[in-house]
């Protein structure tokens, strides 16, 4: 089972944790600066993430696939979500949601798209990013950012106090790996 202090001890990113609106402790509300925008989008996450309740989100639950026959079967429908998508030892199984334009598969695939890059040979490749990947850092968000073979994978454990693991995005890195990155 995950243990959320060995996690802790990696060192985190540089991202200071803003949300494009988020409560505040006196009950109001913080607007994220244009340069938290621009940061958040670089993550998947835009002012859109928030309109969606978890229902919403994820639809029908898919059953009976893994990997890579996972990420064909939302392809197929389009929709959805396939729970225990992928699994690692050390934080428990991970879903893969079709999601939105900001998170999931489908943000995956136009993001890169956007890049040029040959989308069926990257998604081949996501198994063994989020399977095999070594832990990076887990970010001042609370997500989990796992490399492999100039690959990243960011697993987010729960969507808005909702617990939940899944895929938020993936996308090529020039990042290394730190020393001692696969030592919770």
């Amino acid at each position: 089972m995950f243990d959320e202090s060995k996690i802790n001890r990696v060192p985190k990113g540089n991202a200071d944790g803003g949300r494009f609106t988020s409560k505040d402790g006196a009950g109001g509300t913080h607007e994220a600066t244009d340069a938290e925008k621009e940061r958040l989008s670089n993550f998947g996450i835009s002012e859109t993430t928030n309109d969606y309740s978890i229902g919403e989100l994820l639809g029908k639950e898919y059953t009976g696939v893994k990997g890579r026959a996972a990420i064909d079967k939302l392809l197929k429908e389009k929709q959805g979500y396939v729970k225990a998508a992928f699994h690692r030892d050390d934080i428990g199984d991970i879903d893969l949601l079709w999601g939105n334009d900001s998170l999931g598969l489908q943000h995956i695939i136009k993001q890169r798209e956007k890049q040029g890059i040959n989308i069926t040979s990257f998604l081949d490749d996501i198994t063994d990013v989020i399977e095999k990947g070594q832990f990076y850092q887990k970010s001042d968000r609370g997500n989990f950012e796992f490399l492999h073979n100039g690959k990243m994978a960011i697993i987010a454990p729960e969507y808005h106090g909702e617990k939940i693991t899944f895929v938020l995005t993936a996308y090529k890195t020039r990042k290394k790996a730190p020393p001692n990155s696969d030592a919770f």
